[in-house]
């Protein structure tokens, strides 16, 4: 199939775009030169009525949005291609075209299809599908940062939580901090990675250790961590060295309390509190074994008194804790605010000594 060009270039700095149609067609002959999830993307987060809906506007023959994608001339990785914009659009596309879901109740003239999978369309149908003409702008040179930014301004209007927009500050740090999100520790955690989680955790941890827990856990604070990190000078590589090793030593360790008590850190302040404690105490003074033990007793306490906490308080109760409800509360309520940390921090000194 030949493809219908409309060339022309457009001139950011040294970014270079070229504008020309694809036919879905084309995309799906290409999806295996196209990376769909560089460093800055989201993961899959539509809806199948979303999907459908887009499905329903080709099939109605609407305009699409652009897509982006950034070329490369000699890729090292096999991919000729990866996603800037329209990563959602694309594995819409390609999962309906291959089969894995089928329209929902279309709108009229359409309403024939309702429910049909692409192989259902009758084949006059499918080819008209296949034919339909997408709006590419191909990035053919570009820096990471403006890729980055390019990828931040398009998503204005956007819902991306905060771990997705961090992800697309062009910082040295959070290009270096991703190295940790395959650390072994995430793999026996039993946390769900949807929509950046792993780096959400680490941003906590990173943003308590850099400020030393002088600023709250706030969204505000952990981009400032990432623009005050972001040139890659040699003061901002030491300082960013310096963090990563105690986010590494402290998931080392952390790991190993996790092996032996699986899924204990699920929760987002169980698992900023404990690398807090560790880093506080020290690695080389960490008792695994203790601390998984106690940990343990301490986590399915806190669990049975969460609804009731207010019974640690009652010198009659046979569970009587006065520093398990400190924590309680400072962890079910504006669990971000630095006192609260601090308050919890003081508590699991008492508790895991």
């Amino acid at each position: 199939m030949q493809k219908k060009k409309d060339v022309r270039l457009v001139l950011y700095n040294i970014m270079k775009i070229k504008k020309q149609n694809w036919s879905i067609q084309e995309l799906i002959d290409e999806k295996k030169t196209i990376n769909p999830k560089p460093q800055y993307q989201r993961t899959d987060v539509w809806t199948l009525t979303r999907k459908q809906k887009l499905i329903d506007s080709i099939i109605q023959g609407f305009d699409l949005p652009k897509f982006y994608v950034r070329y490369f001339n000699n890729p090292t990785d096999g991919y000729k291609f990866e996603v800037t914009d329209g990563q959602q659009r694309m594995k819409a596309i390609w999962d309906y075209v291959n089969n894995i879901y089928g329209l929902g109740k279309l709108t009229k003239p359409n309403d024939i299809y309702n429910g049909m999978f692409f192989k259902d369309l009758p084949l006059d149908k499918q080819n008209e599908f296949l034919d339909f003409e997408l709006t590419f702008a191909e990035i053919l040179t570009a820096t990471n940062n403006e890729v980055n930014e390019l990828f931040a301004r398009l998503q204005q209007g956007v819902s991306l939580n905060p771990a997705e927009l961090r992800n697309a500050i062009p910082s040295y740090f959070g290009t270096t901090l991703k190295s940790l999100i395959s650390h072994p520790f995430f793999a026996n955690s039993k946390i769900v990675d949807r929509r950046f989680t792993y780096q959400e955790y680490l941003d906590n941890a990173a943003t308590l250790l850099f400020f030393n827990n002088n600023k709250d856990l706030k969204a505000k604070a952990m981009s400032e961590l990432y623009i005050e990190l972001t040139e890659n000078d040699a003061a901002t590589q030491s300082k960013v060295k310096d963090l990563i090793i105690k986010l590494k030593s402290s998931l080392d360790i952390l790991k190993k309390i996790n092996d032996l008590i699986p899924g204990f850190f699920k929760n987002k302040w169980a698992f900023v509190d404990i690398l807090n404690y560790i880093n506080q105490v020290g690695a080389k003074k960490i008792n695994v074994k203790n601390i998984a033990a106690k940990f343990k007793d301490f986590e399915l306490k806190r669990r049975k008194y969460i609804s009731k906490s207010a019974n640690l308080l009652d010198v009659k109760d046979q569970d009587f804790d006065p520093e398990l409800y400190k924590y309680i509360t400072a962890f079910a309520k504006d669990g971000s605010l630095k006192q609260n940390v601090e308050r919890r921090l003081d508590v699991l000194k008492i508790k895991l000594a």
